[in-house]
C-alpha cells in the first residue's frame, strides 16, 4: 500500500446484491453488467466504512490512508496548569 489507502472487493465472495453501491453516501461504486461493484470514484470515498459494515458477505475491505502525523495529547503538567 502506497499510503493512499485502498478499497478491496472480493470476487469470490461478492454476491452482487447491490448493497455497498446503495448505502454509499458518496457514490463510490458503479455495477458492473453482472452486477459486481466497481469501486469508480476511489477519491470520492471518506472511509466511512458503510460499505464494509453492510456487506453481508464480507466481500469489502477497507484500507484507509496512512495517518502521515498524529498530534501528541494535551498533557496536565507543569505547561498545561500555567505553573
Amino acid at each position: 500500500m502506497d499510503g493512499q489507502g485502498a478499497i478491496e472487493v472480493s470476487e469470490a465472495w461478492c454476491k452482487r446484491c447491490g448493497i455497498c453501491i446503495a448505502f454509499c453516501p458518496t457514490r463510490v461504486f458503479d455495477a458492473r453488467e453482472d452486477g459486481f461493484p466497481l469501486v469508480a470514484r476511489f477519491e470520492d470515498c471518506i472511509w466511512c466504512g458503510l460499505c464494509e459494515i453492510r456487506c453481508p458477505d464480507f466481500a469489502i475491505t477497507l484500507r484507509p490512508p496512512a495517518v502521515r502525523e498524529r498530534r501528541k495529547p494535551v498533557g496536565r503538567g507543569a505547561a498545561a496548569s500555567g505553573e
